[in-house]
């Protein structure tokens, strides 16, 4: 399934691990704390989240975008000192070895590229050539450029981006690409692909 490509993108929450708890928990909270959104905003945080969106920007577009940002520092603070426990990874490192083979692999995702190599990092799983977050490309999925940065770093467009999200899929297509739905990969991670 994979071995047709010279590259391979993948989405991070919900590809690579499942940290949809932990930001269930972080994001809300600082939403509530901060006196920004109730209850009813933490639910629909929670779902715009679900469905790969950016949940602050979606639920709440009047704020801007540098309040935007430290509502996401603190959430990601939160995450890594409270709430890392939520949080599984999807793959050993032996699976996510095997998966890659010698091909280039880039993680784009919507979240920050620091953060990504922390969280990887702390199950052993820094093992791609490179992270693009929208620290990087001042973008999110589903637009395109975000994948098209990191079809750059691979440096072949015969790639195919691995997600979980609506949000993974319309980037995909956006850019150009092939797009593989993150379940196949989860159901098959012990096979060759």
């Amino acid at each position: 399934m994979l071995r047709r490509y010279k590259g391979l993108l993948f989405d991070f929450d919900g590809t690579l691990v499942d940290s949809g708890r932990a930001w269930d928990a972080a994001i809300p909270r600082v939403i509530e704390e901060w006196g920004l959104g109730d209850r009813e905003t933490s639910r629909k945080l929670i779902e715009a989240g679900k469905r790969g969106y950016d949940p602050v920007r979606t639920v709440l577009p009047h704020l801007d975008d540098g309040l935007v940002r430290k509502i996401y520092r603190e959430a990601r603070r939160l995450l890594l000192e409270e709430y890392f426990h939520l949080v599984r990874p999807f793959f050993t490192r032996q699976q996510l070895l095997f998966l890659l083979g010698d091909r280039p692999a880039v993680v784009v995702s919507n979240s920050h590229s620091g953060f990504i190599r922390e969280v990887l990092g702390r199950f052993d799983l820094d093992v791609f050539d490179d992270y693009v977050g929208p620290d990087l490309t001042g973008l999110t999925k589903p637009h395109p450029g975000h994948v098209e940065y990191g079809l750059w770093l691979l440096g072949t467009n015969e790639a195919v981006l691995v997600g979980d999200s609506e949000a993974d899929e319309r980037a995909a297509h956006n850019a150009g690409i092939d797009f593989i739905h993150a379940k196949v990969i989860h159901r098959v991670r012990r096979h060759p692909v």
